[in-house]
């Protein structure tokens, strides 16, 4: 008996599994994965087109560094090895999340005085119809 290590994994894993099954498997797969990769791309690009726009303001100036910018990190990200751009993905994330954590921290007395607001009001049976004229509409934003 021959025994071969062969370290492959993720979509490698998958593809020479399926073909052991189906010969055309690699090629929908590959083409899966590549379509799902875009559409990631362009998901997280415009997610972050809006918080861009959030911070700095909608003018077509803002926009268009944050364009240049996602253009590019995506040459970065082609020219860079995997692992580094996993590692750096990971510390984006880490300091998005960081940075939303502490603006929960820093909104807890707002969050804990219109909490004790509304459940006063909801025992007072105080609270307005949701209903009503002056209810915003959930297609509406605030």
């Amino acid at each position: 008996m021959i025994s071969v290590k062969v370290k492959i994994g993720g979509v490698a894993l998958a593809s020479d599994a399926f073909s052991t099954v189906a010969s055309w498997y690699p090629v929908l797969l590959a083409i899966a994965v590549a379509l799902f990769a875009f559409s990631t791309l362009i998901t997280w690009a415009y997610y972050g087109e809006r918080a861009w726009a959030y911070l700095f303001g909608k003018s077509n100036g803002a926009a268009t560094v944050f364009r240049v910018l996602v253009c590019v990190f995506v040459v970065i990200g082609c020219i860079a090895s995997f692992s580094k751009v996993v590692e750096f993905a990971d510390a984006a994330l880490f300091l998005c999340a960081f940075i939303n954590i502490l603006g929960l921290y820093m909104l807890m007395p707002v969050v804990k005085k219109e909490m004790k607001k509304y459940l006063a009001d909801r025992k007072a049976g105080t609270l307005s119809d949701p209903d009503t004229k002056d209810a915003v509409p959930v297609d509406q934003p605030a």
